[in-house]
């Protein structure tokens, strides 16, 4: 799973990378929200965690624009600055999560395993849809053998 990292704090980066990193997550990150924005363009990331306070933009309007080029983007936020007002503010604007700073580890890697397990039903959903197109092809296949073989009986 592709995950997009976006804090102003490097060593926090570098701390989520190698707490997610060994468990098989791919991390790219960045210091750089606006940088953040010009990446998920041009390929999307299954997640995007991002810090709340950072000085180009902050992690909520990060979140925002996020949902503007993907409304079914998942975003988790994270923040040293943890009050009630902030996680009402990233909750109401669809953030996936909400974590303080410190990380719980345990706990992010519990939110991104319920994501990829819904990132599978998800394709799964897609693949069956598929196979359900090719059976409805040769159903239709057949009936219209069938038509014609009826039309031949009749003469």
């Amino acid at each position: 799973m592709d995950i997009l990292l976006v804090d102003d704090e490097k060593d926090c980066l570098d701390d989520i990378v190698a707490a997610l990193e060994p468990t098989g997550y791919n991390c790219k990150s960045t210091t750089n929200p606006i940088n953040a924005i010009e990446m998920y363009k041009q390929q999307k990331s299954d997640v995007v965690i991002s810090d709340i306070r950072m000085p180009e933009m902050n992690g909520i309007d990060l979140l925002k624009k996020i949902k503007e080029i993907d409304s079914s983007s998942r975003v988790i936020i994270i923040t040293a600055y943890g009050d009630l007002e902030t996680a009402k503010e990233a909750i109401n604007n669809k953030a996936y999560a909400f974590f303080g700073k410190p990380i719980n580890f345990e706990e992010l890697i519990s939110i991104l395993r319920d994501i990829e397990k819904e990132i599978s039903n998800n394709y799964n959903v897609f693949v069956d849809y598929e196979k359900l197109k090719e059976e409805n092809k040769k159903l239709k296949e057949t009936y219209n053998e069938l038509i014609e073989m009826i039309k031949t009986f009749k003469k």
